[in-house]
């Protein structure tokens, strides 16, 4: 049976992913290593490893954490309902 998650990343190269990336110290879209930024108060091998398990999955928001359709549901039925939530919601 299949899992299912729903998730929101900025477009890659927009300003929000820019900085998500960088805080990261990963882009995700290609792949590349970040330098990231210093913050007073915090060495920088400690917020490396804070930030190193959310820097492997990249920066997103989760909308919707993994989860199984009820046995009376589609795919289909999923999908399109997932299309219609996002044409209802404004940009950024």
């Amino acid at each position: 049976m299949y899992r299912y998650a729903l998730y929101y990343a900025p477009v890659s190269g927009s300003a929000l992913w820019e900085a998500g990336c960088r805080w990261l110290g990963r882009d995700a879209h290609d792949n590349r290593l970040l330098a990231q930024p210093d913050f007073p108060g915090i060495k920088t091998a400690s917020f490396s490893a804070l930030t190193q398990r959310a820097r492997s999955y990249g920066f997103h928001a989760t909308l919707s954490a993994p989860f199984r359709l009820q046995a009376d549901r589609s795919e289909s039925e999923l999908l399109q309902s997932v299309a219609e939530f996002a044409r209802a919601q404004r940009p950024l």
